[in-house]
């Protein structure tokens, strides 16, 4: 071999390994400070994939699953696919439930004679689901069983939750149009209780899920709420559900949101794979393997750390924003969610996790601006039925009636409130930090035009 092809293949040897060398570096300091980042999250890596089932008799998930299986004719829950299979009598009654909540949102509520007939039908169907959901509200304990999918995982018994929230509500707006004021506030806080037997489960999706049905339980108490004569005894125990709701944002503790985005990120190259079913529910928590092909995730390793790495940083970052009020925090969201837009595709995997949780913080704070605005009406009906009148000024509430006063999440600022002769208004500026009079207005093409969250009497 000529001496020029000898230093040539000497000069690429020594280049090989120089380059496997620095890939070794690199995935060593790599590999550390993954290390760092998930042991001070409190996870492990790679992550198992598991199923944790928690059932016993004094369990409100026993109650909540019993009442799954009675529930499946509420009225408006037909998806659009399946409409039409409906029977006729299913469609009347989901006509009558949309006119009926239409007439509450509107305060049109002088008949409601023809949906009331087309709805008690139903309420008699479902008496023994809405004994159930009663059951398993007056139960602190609520461990439903929980699977990982092989790709976007989601607690499967979510969107039950929600129809159980519809049942409850529509039971609580009947009970109020009937004038029965103990059951229909005893159905708004077993709706409350729905919600917040989910924040256990300290995850996006349910959190989001729970933000949904506080929005439905914030509707149901404007309307429940005028009625007179509300019990004093259950407005205390509503107030006690709205407090934990107008906590709903200090989401300190990550840990089950980490590790459901890291094993999503784990089996992002072996999501399209065929996956072997997850094992059957054991009474007993469990762990198994990561699905798919191990080889892969070997191979994919290069890429998947960095991006474990550059997701555990943003999250901590946003985890540190997101305890502050979120008119402080604000800023600092929108800057972090725009760091996010700029990341290179390379990064695919990590924005699949990070993707909407600014979104999920503005909706924690709609749902604690109405827990707010909730107990602030409340105090206020309180405040009325021993006074004989609503005050000039919130102070006069503290601290017979309330503890203190909240400001306004969005703005830092004291909640707009003002007497209108025998009755008042309350609200907040909401998102777009514009006074609409206390209107929230949805425009063209689903548009929000005006966005106030507001507590009005008379609705």
């Amino acid at each position: 071999m000529r001496r020029g092809s000898r230093i040539a293949l000497t000069t690429i040897g020594l280049l090989i390994l120089v380059l496997i060398f620095a890939v070794w570096i690199r995935q060593t300091i790599v590999s550390r400070r993954l290390e760092e980042l998930v042991a001070e999250a409190g996870l492990t890596w790679p992550p198992q994939y598991h199923t944790t089932v928690i059932f016993d008799e004094r369990n409100a998930a026993t109650f909540y699953n019993q009442a799954f299986e009675l529930i499946e004719s509420t009225p408006g829950l037909w998806t659009g696919d399946k409409a039409n299979e409906q029977p006729q009598e299913s469609r009347d009654e989901a006509a009558a439930y949309e006119s009926f909540l239409d007439k509450f949102e509107n305060n049109e509520t002088d008949n409601l004679a023809p949906e009331l007939n087309a709805l008690r039908p139903w309420l008699a169907r479902n008496e023994d689901a809405i004994a159930l959901l009663l059951e398993a509200a007056k139960l602190n304990t609520c461990d439903f069983p929980y699977e990982a999918d092989t790709f976007f995982p989601e607690p499967l018994h979510l969107p039950s939750m929600r129809d159980a929230a519809r049942v409850l509500q529509l039971a609580a707006l009947i009970s109020a149009a009937d004038g029965d004021a103990t059951r229909a506030a005893e159905l708004s806080w077993a709706l409350l209780r729905v919600g917040n037997h989910l924040q256990s489960d300290r995850t996006f999706l349910s959190s989001l899920v729970r933000c949904a049905i506080f929005s439905m339980a914030y509707s149901t108490l404007m309307h429940v709420s005028p009625l007179e004569s509300l019990p004093a005894d259950w407005r205390a125990r509503i107030d006690e559900e709205l407090v934990l709701y107008a906590n709903l944002d200090t989401w300190t503790d990550l840990r089950q949101e980490k590790a459901l985005s890291l094993q999503l990120i784990q089996s992002f190259p072996t999501a399209f794979s065929e996956a072997p079913e997850p094992e059957a529910p054991t009474g007993q928590p469990a762990t198994q393997s990561p699905p798919g092909n191990p080889f892969l995730s070997v191979l994919a390793a290069p890429w998947l750390r960095p991006n474990v790495i550059k997701y555990l940083e943003l999250m901590d970052e946003f985890e540190k924003s997101f305890r502050q009020p979120y008119w402080k925090a604000r800023p600092k969201l929108v800057q972090w969610d725009a760091e996010i837009s700029t990341l290179s595709a390379f990064y695919s995997p990590a924005t699949i996790g990070l993707a909407g949780m600014t979104g999920y913080a503005k909706q924690a704070t709609i749902a604690r601006t109405r827990a707010f605005a909730a107990r602030l009406g409340l105090a206020l009906a309180a405040y009325k039925e021993q006074t004989g009148s609503y005050p000039d000024d919130l102070t006069a509430l503290v601290p017979d009636f309330i503890d203190e006063i909240p400001l306004d999440p969005f703005t830092g600022n004291p909640f707009i409130y003002r007497t209108e002769g025998v009755s008042f208004i309350l609200y907040s500026l909401g998102p777009n930090l514009t006074d609409d009079g206390g209107i929230y207005l949805r425009g063209k093409r689903n548009q929000i035009e005006k966005d106030d969250i507001s507590w009005r009497v008379p609705r």
